[in-house]
């Protein structure tokens, strides 16, 4: 075990208040909190479709390393050696890491739906997937250089999210369009808060899964509200979209202690995430929909599959049916 630490201490020969900074900086990027609203902008501005799929290999990769870092209990670098905290340090158990799980589940997804959806070609796909991995590599990197891991929590976090999305893959190429069954998920949630009662983050796992399948596919069935928008719209719902759903997460919590349910705890965990999911999924697409061609003229707010050819065709379907009837009348 020593040669990890001595890694570690040779990132840190560099240390000093800007590179301290800047791997303070690079480590959000492998935030879950940074995927969730990665993920929520994609799914109300993008394509829904690839942002629910992009929580729920989230989740899964989430759940894989929470089992491990349960099972093998490795504590992190600096429970051995303070010095080698820089910045706060995380709570819970080192092996893997969370953060280059999910480094590697955001961006790699992200760069195989940017080359899918784009048709990126030759040096426009090699920067993509270039980009991708270096995002995950610094990721990695910076989670060595603030003393929170281990070299071989990171290749574990790597392996896991990396098989993780291979799983999906494989999945997406037999179900198909059969997106219900990513709903499954919702299984191995309750079964881990049920047999850890204790872990706020199962609670958390359980809301989310739940919510965001719930109102996937209500909003599939019932609004169908296309997300294409000009882009300073699309800002703009970005903006609302994130600060209600922050305001929801937050907001609640001294409104549940009124009603005995400790804020910090599991319960207050599965009702706000809960209720952020069914807001991001559902709630907020369906006030999209009803507002958005008020206030912005008819732009936008119609079903999936192109709301503004859809309204030019009934406007140009009923010009033709009258200068049929002027003509006839004629």
């Amino acid at each position: 075990m020593e040669w990890q630490f001595e890694i570690i201490r040779a990132l840190q020969s560099i240390s000093n208040g800007f590179t301290d900074l800047l791997f303070g900086g690079i480590t959000l990027f492998g935030d879950e909190i940074v995927l969730i609203a990665v993920a929520a902008v994609l799914y109300i501005c993008f394509d829904k479709n690839f942002a629910y799929k992009l929580i729920m290999v989230f989740l899964l990769g989430s759940f894989v390393v929470d089992i491990m870092k349960g099972a093998f209990q490795v504590e992190r670098p600096f429970f051995s050696d303070m010095s080698l905290c820089i910045g706060e340090p995380t709570e819970g158990f080192s092996f893997p890491s969370g953060h280059t799980m999910t480094a590697v589940v955001l961006y790699g997804m992200t760069a195989i739906w940017l080359v899918k959806k784009y048709g990126l070609r030759g040096k426009k796909k090699t920067l993509t997937y270039s980009a991708a991995g270096t995002l995950t590599f610094l990721v990695a990197l910076s989670r060595m250089y603030l003393g929170q891991h281990f070299l071989t929590d990171v290749t574990m976090g790597f392996l896991v999210g990396a098989v993780t999305i291979m799983l999906f893959l494989l999945l997406e190429f037999v179900l198909k369009d059969r997106e219900i069954f990513y709903s499954l998920l919702i299984v191995p949630a309750l079964v881990l808060v049920i047999v850890f009662p204790g872990q706020k983050n199962y609670y958390m796992a359980l809301g989310v899964t739940a919510s965001m399948s719930l109102g996937y596919f209500l909003e599939k069935r019932y609004v169908r509200y296309s997300v294409t928008e000009k882009w300073w719209i699309q800002l703009i719902k970005a903006a609302v979209c994130l600060g209600a759903a922050f305001a929801l997460k937050e907001g609640l919590k001294p409104l549940l202690e009124l009603y005995g349910i400790d804020s910090e705890g599991g319960l207050s965990a599965l009702i706000r995430y809960s209720l952020v999911g069914l807001w991001v999924s559902l709630g907020f697409m369906g006030i999209c929909k009803a507002v958005i061609p008020r206030i912005f003229s008819g732009k936008g707010g119609g079903a999936d599959g192109g709301e503004g050819p859809d309204a030019n065709k009934t406007v140009k379907d009923s010009t033709e049916r009258k200068q049929k009837e002027t003509g006839k009348n004629g």
